[in-house]
Protein backbone atom coordinates (compact mmCIF):
# COMPACT_ATOMS: atom_id res chain seq x y z
CA UNK A 1 0.00 0.00 0.00
CA UNK A 2 1.70 3.23 -1.10
CA UNK A 3 0.58 7.09 -0.54
CA UNK A 4 0.07 8.96 -3.84
CA UNK A 5 -1.08 12.10 -3.64
CA UNK A 6 -3.24 11.33 0.15
CA UNK A 7 -4.62 8.36 -1.56
CA UNK A 8 -3.66 5.13 0.25
CA UNK A 9 -3.40 2.56 -2.05
CA UNK A 10 -2.51 -0.66 -2.63
CA UNK A 11 -4.62 -2.70 -5.01
CA UNK A 12 -5.62 -6.04 -3.78
CA UNK A 13 -8.22 -8.53 -5.66
CA UNK A 14 -10.41 -10.42 -4.28
CA UNK A 15 -12.20 -12.73 -6.22
CA UNK A 16 -14.44 -15.99 -6.85
CA UNK A 17 -14.96 -18.01 -10.06
CA UNK A 18 -16.98 -21.02 -10.61
CA UNK A 19 -17.60 -23.06 -14.63
CA UNK A 20 -20.17 -20.26 -15.55
CA UNK A 21 -19.11 -16.82 -13.69
CA UNK A 22 -16.45 -15.12 -12.68
CA UNK A 23 -16.62 -11.79 -10.22
CA UNK A 24 -13.63 -9.91 -9.00
CA UNK A 25 -13.33 -7.07 -6.59
CA UNK A 26 -10.81 -4.73 -6.94
CA UNK A 27 -9.94 -2.48 -4.09
CA UNK A 28 -8.28 0.45 -5.57
CA UNK A 29 -7.57 3.00 -2.31
CA UNK A 30 -8.89 5.41 0.35
CA UNK A 31 -8.61 9.28 0.06
CA UNK A 32 -7.43 9.74 3.77
CA UNK A 33 -8.32 13.30 3.15
CA UNK A 34 -11.82 12.79 2.10
CA UNK A 35 -12.26 10.74 4.60
CA UNK A 36 -11.24 12.15 7.45
CA UNK A 37 -13.03 15.56 5.84
CA UNK A 38 -16.19 13.55 6.06
CA UNK A 39 -16.40 13.50 2.02
CA UNK A 40 -18.41 10.23 0.82
CA UNK A 41 -16.77 9.88 -2.85
CA UNK A 42 -13.12 8.83 -0.77
CA UNK A 43 -12.89 5.60 -1.58
CA UNK A 44 -12.05 3.76 -4.75
CA UNK A 45 -13.01 -0.03 -6.25
CA UNK A 46 -12.96 -1.57 -9.01
CA UNK A 47 -15.69 -5.01 -9.93
CA UNK A 48 -15.20 -7.26 -13.20
CA UNK A 49 -17.87 -9.28 -13.59
CA UNK A 50 -18.38 -12.36 -16.02
CA UNK A 51 -21.51 -14.41 -15.70
CA UNK A 52 -22.65 -16.87 -18.57
CA UNK A 53 -19.92 -15.25 -21.59
CA UNK A 54 -21.45 -11.67 -20.37
CA UNK A 55 -18.54 -9.22 -19.81
CA UNK A 56 -18.34 -6.14 -17.94
CA UNK A 57 -16.57 -3.96 -15.82
CA UNK A 58 -17.09 -0.79 -13.31
CA UNK A 59 -15.12 2.33 -11.03
CA UNK A 60 -17.25 2.31 -8.36
CA UNK A 61 -16.80 5.30 -5.60
CA UNK A 62 -18.00 4.98 -2.25
CA UNK A 63 -17.84 5.98 1.35
CA UNK A 64 -15.22 3.42 3.39
CA UNK A 65 -17.59 3.08 6.21
CA UNK A 66 -19.92 2.03 3.76
CA UNK A 67 -17.38 -0.59 1.68
CA UNK A 68 -16.35 -1.92 5.33
CA UNK A 69 -19.90 -2.25 6.06
CA UNK A 70 -20.33 -4.03 2.96
CA UNK A 71 -17.34 -6.57 4.34
CA UNK A 72 -18.74 -7.11 7.63
CA UNK A 73 -22.31 -8.25 6.49
CA UNK A 74 -20.42 -10.33 3.79
CA UNK A 75 -18.66 -12.29 6.51
CA UNK A 76 -21.80 -12.44 8.50
CA UNK A 77 -23.93 -13.90 5.48
CA UNK A 78 -21.29 -16.23 5.10
CA UNK A 79 -21.20 -17.23 9.04
CA UNK A 80 -25.37 -17.65 9.37
CA UNK A 81 -26.56 -18.18 6.04
CA UNK A 82 -29.36 -16.48 5.86
CA UNK A 83 -29.55 -12.66 5.11
CA UNK A 84 -29.12 -9.82 2.74
CA UNK A 85 -26.71 -7.09 2.04
CA UNK A 86 -25.95 -4.59 -0.60
CA UNK A 87 -23.20 -1.97 -1.76
CA UNK A 88 -24.24 1.09 -4.21
CA UNK A 89 -21.80 3.51 -6.68
CA UNK A 90 -22.20 6.75 -5.63
CA UNK A 91 -21.31 8.09 -9.51
CA UNK A 92 -22.54 6.04 -12.18
CA UNK A 93 -25.63 4.01 -10.50
CA UNK A 94 -23.84 0.86 -10.36
CA UNK A 95 -25.38 -1.24 -7.70
CA UNK A 96 -24.69 -4.95 -6.02
CA UNK A 97 -27.47 -7.23 -3.94
CA UNK A 98 -26.12 -10.14 -2.07
CA UNK A 99 -28.78 -12.78 -0.37
CA UNK A 100 -28.50 -15.97 1.32
CA UNK A 101 -30.28 -18.88 1.71
CA UNK A 102 -30.42 -21.80 4.54
CA UNK A 103 -28.98 -23.86 2.14
CA UNK A 104 -25.45 -21.90 1.73
CA UNK A 105 -26.81 -20.42 -1.78
CA UNK A 106 -25.25 -16.82 -2.49
CA UNK A 107 -27.25 -14.83 -5.45
CA UNK A 108 -25.11 -11.50 -6.82
CA UNK A 109 -28.05 -9.29 -8.11
CA UNK A 110 -26.43 -6.32 -9.81
CA UNK A 111 -25.70 -3.45 -12.52
CA UNK A 112 -22.44 -1.87 -13.43
CA UNK A 113 -22.61 0.73 -15.48
CA UNK A 114 -19.11 2.29 -16.59
CA UNK A 115 -17.78 5.88 -17.14
CA UNK A 116 -19.53 6.15 -20.60
CA UNK A 117 -23.14 4.66 -19.29
CA UNK A 118 -22.74 1.36 -21.12
CA UNK A 119 -24.57 -1.07 -18.54
CA UNK A 120 -24.60 -4.75 -17.50
CA UNK A 121 -27.38 -6.37 -15.59
CA UNK A 122 -26.17 -9.24 -13.33
CA UNK A 123 -27.92 -12.49 -11.86
CA UNK A 124 -26.29 -15.49 -10.73
CA UNK A 125 -26.15 -18.06 -7.82
CA UNK A 126 -23.36 -19.42 -6.11
CA UNK A 127 -22.33 -21.99 -3.37
CA UNK A 128 -20.84 -20.96 -0.24
CA UNK A 129 -17.90 -23.63 -0.88
CA UNK A 130 -16.48 -21.02 -3.99
CA UNK A 131 -16.89 -18.07 -1.50
CA UNK A 132 -14.78 -18.90 1.49
CA UNK A 133 -11.60 -16.59 0.58
CA UNK A 134 -13.34 -14.04 -0.79
CA UNK A 135 -15.14 -13.49 2.46
CA UNK A 136 -12.47 -14.25 4.20
CA UNK A 137 -9.89 -12.28 2.84
CA UNK A 138 -12.49 -8.70 2.58
CA UNK A 139 -13.77 -8.90 6.28
CA UNK A 140 -10.20 -9.75 7.52
CA UNK A 141 -8.62 -6.47 5.26
CA UNK A 142 -11.28 -4.14 5.83
CA UNK A 143 -14.27 -5.40 7.62
CA UNK A 144 -12.84 -6.61 10.86
CA UNK A 145 -12.13 -2.46 11.83
CA UNK A 146 -15.49 -1.12 11.21
CA UNK A 147 -16.73 1.22 13.46
CA UNK A 148 -20.11 2.64 12.09
CA UNK A 149 -19.62 6.55 11.79
CA UNK A 150 -21.89 7.26 14.82
CA UNK A 151 -19.84 5.86 17.05
CA UNK A 152 -16.53 7.42 16.78
CA UNK A 153 -15.44 9.68 19.34
CA UNK A 154 -12.39 11.95 18.85
CA UNK A 155 -10.70 13.16 21.78
CA UNK A 156 -8.63 16.58 22.17
CA UNK A 157 -5.48 14.38 20.37
CA UNK A 158 -7.60 13.99 17.50
CA UNK A 159 -7.37 10.33 18.36
CA UNK A 160 -10.75 8.20 17.99
CA UNK A 161 -11.54 6.71 21.21
CA UNK A 162 -12.47 3.39 21.95
CA UNK A 163 -12.09 3.29 25.66
CA UNK A 164 -8.96 1.66 26.84
CA UNK A 165 -7.64 1.58 23.27
CA UNK A 166 -6.38 5.23 21.20
CA UNK A 167 -6.14 4.72 17.28
CA UNK A 168 -5.75 7.48 15.00
CA UNK A 169 -8.02 7.37 12.16
CA UNK A 170 -9.01 3.99 10.12
CA UNK A 171 -7.34 5.03 7.30
CA UNK A 172 -4.15 5.04 9.33
CA UNK A 173 -4.48 2.09 11.06
CA UNK A 174 -5.77 0.29 7.52
CA UNK A 175 -2.22 1.83 6.04
CA UNK A 176 -0.27 0.62 9.07
CA UNK A 177 -1.58 -3.27 9.17
CA UNK A 178 -1.23 -3.42 5.48
CA UNK A 179 1.83 -2.19 5.37
CA UNK A 180 2.73 -4.22 7.93
CA UNK A 181 2.05 -7.29 5.79
CA UNK A 182 4.03 -6.18 2.98
CA UNK A 183 7.08 -6.50 4.75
Amino acid sequence: MTDIDGMLCGEKTYSFETADVKFELIFGGVFAEDYDAGCPYNTVFYVNVDSYGFRGNSEWTVDFCEFQKFACEMNKLYGDLKGETELKDREYGSALAVKCDRKGHFTFNGKLVSGTFQKLEFNFSVDQTFLGQFVKNLFNDYGKDFLPKQTKKENKNGDLDLGKSKIKTVTERIFCRNKQKNK
